[in-house]
C-alpha cells in the first residue's frame, strides 16, 4: 500500500472531508488538474485534490499542536498558502516570491484575507513577502534577518526546474542547519518535474533530508506533493 492509501485508510472521514474543501476551494484550470473541482476560479488551487488532502491529514499529525511558522517559495496565487494557513492554523508566514507566475495579481487577496499579527509591540501583515529571485543572496539575506526561527513547514513549489529547485532547497537547508526543534521540508510535484525529482533524490542521496512520505494520486498522471 503506498502512502496515500495508508494516509486514506488511516482516517478516511476526515481525508474525504479535506477532499471536498480542496475541490470546492476552486482550481487554476478545471481540464489540466480535474479531479472533481466544482469551479475554475476562487483560490485556484494548482493541487491534485487528493495528495493535498493527503500532505494536510501527514501535517496534521506531525505539527505541533500548538502551530508555528511557515515559509512558502513560489506562490502563483496564494491560494495554497492561504488553505494550508486557514486548515493548519500556523501563527504567521513567509512568502518568496518572484511575481512570474500568471496568477500573481491575486495573491495580495488571499494574503490580506489572513489578516494580521502581532510583531513585537506593532501588528504587522501575517504574510511577510519577499518580491524578486529567492536564489539571490539579497533573498537570503532577508531570510536570515526575518525569519527568526526554524519554519515549522517550509514549501518548495518554486519554478521547477533542477537549478530553481535545487537552489531553493540548498538556501533552505543552510538556514534551517543547526536551528532546534524538527524542521519540515514538503516539495511540490516531484513526479511530475523532473527538475524537482531530481532535486528530492540528491537531497535524500546526500543525507539532507530523510523521506517521510510521498503522495501520488489520481487526477493528473505523475502529480505529486
Amino acid at each position: 500500500m503506498d502512502d496515500l492509501a495508508m494516509c486514506k485508510a488511516r482516517a478516511p472521514e476526515r481525508f474525504n472531508q479535506l477532499v471536498e474543501e480542496i475541490r470546492a476551494a476552486g482550481t487554476d484550470n478545471a481540464s489540466f488538474f480535474g479531479s472533481g473541482y466544482h469551479f475554475e476560479g476562487g483560490l485556484t488551487l494548482q493541487q491534485c485534490p487528493h495528495e493535498f488532502a493527503a500532505a494536510i491529514i501527514f501535517l496534521e499529525e506531525n505539527l505541533p499542536t500548538l502551530r508555528g511558522e511557515y515559509l512558502e517559495i513560489g506562490s502563483a496565487s496564494g491560494g495554497a498558502c492561504r488553505f494550508l494557513v486557514e486548515h493548519l492554523k500556523f501563527t504567521r508566514a513567509w512568502v518568496f516570491d518572484d511575481h512570474g507566475h500568471s496568477r500573481w495579481p491575486e495573491q495580495q487577496a488571499n494574503f490580506d484575507a489572513l489578516g494580521t499579527v502581532m510583531f513585537g509591540d506593532r501588528s504587522s501583515p501575517f504574510v511577510q513577502k519577499w518580491v524578486g529571485n529567492s536564489h539571490s543572496p539579497q533573498a537570503a539575506e532577508w531570510l536570515r534577518r526575518n525569519v527568526l526561527r526554524a519554519p515549522d513547514l517550509s514549501f518548495i513549489d518554486g519554478d521547477h526546474s533542477y537549478e530553481g529547485c535545487w537552489g531553493d532547497f540548498v538556501m533552505m537547508h543552510a538556514f534551517l542547519t543547526g536551528k532546534e526543534g524538527p524542521k519540515l521540508v514538503m516539495f511540490h510535484d516531484i513526479v511530475a518535474c523532473e527538475g524537482v525529482q531530481r532535486s528530492w533524490d540528491q537531497a535524500i542521496a546526500q543525507g539532507m533530508i530523510e523521506s517521510l512520505a510521498a503522495y501520488a494520486g489520481p487526477g493528473i498522471p505523475g502529480t505529486n506533493n
